[in-house]
């Protein structure tokens, strides 16, 4: 059933909105689920209180692999 609807709506993802004094932005990563998306913008939050961070889903058709990127080296995100 899960492959019928990615393949009918596309696949679930995570990503996290950056609220900055009105001004929204979207992170660099993306997260297949919403924990681990909540658990990364939790560390994100931590000791900054100048901005609010959302946890937002959508879907796509086409395939992206979460990534993330760690200063110079990019590697593939497990969740």
């Amino acid at each position: 059933m899960k492959k019928i609807i990615e393949r009918l709506f596309g696949r679930k993802y995570y990503a996290v909105i950056v609220d900055y004094m009105g001004f929204a932005s979207l992170s660099a990563e993306l997260w297949l689920s919403k924990e681990s998306a909540k658990s990364a913008a939790k560390k994100m939050q931590d000791g900054r209180s100048q901005y609010t961070l959302h946890v937002v889903s959508f879907r796509s058709r086409r395939e992206f692999l979460p990534e993330v990127i760690n200063r110079n080296n990019i590697r593939y995100a497990e969740d």
